[in-house]
């Protein structure tokens, strides 16, 4: 195996990266801001999309009983007839 060197690809800190913070409080406060944001119009799809589902549910089911309560009365006249 020959010898491997490395490079550096990131120069080295120096005292003033210290000194210097790169996120600042205005950064984290936008972050903060828009992450919320995006989580609250996250949850009220959800919500919407959870009304909509429950919506169509209760159509299906009422859809249902106004057929077995169809049925039964066409079945109750079928059976006078006969």
């Amino acid at each position: 195996m020959g010898n491997v060197t490395r490079r550096r690809t990131v120069p080295p800190f120096g005292s003033s990266d210290l000194l210097r913070p790169r996120v600042t409080d205005a950064v984290v406060a936008e972050w903060v801001h828009a992450h919320h944001m995006d989580c609250s119009a996250e949850w009220l799809q959800s919500q919407e999309a959870a009304g909509a589902a429950a919506d169509i549910v209760a159509q299906i089911q009422h859809s249902k009983m106004s057929t077995v309560a169809e049925a039964d009365s066409l079945s109750g006249i079928a059976t006078v007839a006969a």
